[in-house]
């Protein structure tokens, strides 16, 4: 198929994905990067479903034991991103029939069929490059002043694609819109073409969102709207201003420190949101609880999604307004 890069693609809820017999990557069957539990396999040369790409490498990602529907936030955020405007990963409700495993399926975005190869440099190896002392695993200097300062630098020299501006503006709403709180260093990067040019690569891994973490017997609490505003308001991103700040900085605080450094971008961003349908969203959202798989998306949590989605969109309208 196509690949149109931001376009949503419909996975109808009576197709979810059987990995079973898809092949692994010879090269990297389990994927070593990050914390979740991540097979790296190819999608079938035939027969293949319609909103899939055959014969192209995905990554089907397992929650948690302790969360074990995590995944369905992954899921949901691509709903959400793409309906933003955004350039996200496809990310579908899969399973493994041979053991009842049930995980998100999610789309690697490099090596497209006829598409020139590019390289993948991850945010993690850029903040060592900058500081050699850096520590990658706990990221606590994880700071965007450096990192809008090197993407500076590139674009100077001509190596910069000039959208990396929108792009972190883009990504960082998206990350309020759905509460992520993961943006670590290696969740973003850049994608190097043969030519030496390089551009953003799309904004992955989104699942530390929506209440994740919330167990099931406490969902009911949540339809309360203060106790719901009050969850809303202790969400922080991973990312500091500066290297110097010693906590992380709540969504909202964070893009108002954004938008006084780049006014002319809060245009852009009204659009954005202005053109967002949140009940689109929504009904997108509750049909999910229709996928028959062994785990499947409760009703409650479903409707956790949605109103988490929607007093954040309206925070951050509200927020736009000052």
């Amino acid at each position: 198929m196509a690949v149109c890069e931001g376009l949503l693609r419909i996975q109808p809820v009576t197709e979810p994905v059987d990995i079973a017999l898809w092949c692994p990557d010879e090269e990297f069957p389990i994927y070593p990067e990050g914390a979740r539990d991540k097979r790296l396999l190819y999608s079938p040369k035939q027969q293949a479903q319609a909103f899939l790409v055959k014969n192209h490498r995905y990554l089907f990602k397992r929650p948690p034991g302790r969360y074990p529907d995590q995944f369905w936030a992954e899921v949901a955020a691509y709903q959400i991103g793409c309906s933003l405007g955004l350039i996200v990963p496809p990310a579908f409700v899969a399973w493994d029939s041979r053991n009842q495993e049930c995980g998100a399926l999610i789309e690697w975005f490099l090596d497209y069929p006829g598409r020139a190869s590019e390289r993948y440099v991850p945010g993690g190896d850029i903040m060592i490059s900058m500081d050699p002392r850096y520590d990658r695993r706990r990221g606590k200097t994880h700071n965007l002043t450096a990192i809008l300062h090197y993407l500076t630098v590139l674009q100077s020299n001509g190596s910069m694609d000039r959208e990396w501006r929108t792009w972190w503006c883009d990504t960082l709403v998206f990350d309020a819109l759905i509460g992520n709180t993961d943006r670590h260093q290696d969740n973003w990067g850049l994608l190097w073409s043969a030519d030496r040019k390089a551009r953003m690569a799309p904004a992955f891994d989104n699942g530390t969102s929506l209440g994740h973490e919330i167990a099931p017997a406490d969902l009911a609490g949540f339809s309360d709207p203060g106790r719901l505003d009050r969850y809303i308001q202790r969400g922080a991103h991973h990312l500091r201003w500066d290297a110097n700040d010693r906590k992380r900085i709540p969504h909202l605080a964070f893009l108002g420190h954004l938008f006084g450094d780049w006014r002319d971008l809060k245009a852009h961003v009204r659009e954005r949101l202005t053109a967002f349908d949140i009940e689109t969203v929504n009904d997108r959202i509750m049909e999910m609880t229709r996928f028959a798989v062994p785990t499947p998306l409760s009703e409650p949590r479903a409707a956790l999604f949605c109103r988490l989605t929607e007093r954040r969109y309206s925070a951050l309208m509200n927020a736009l307004d000052r």
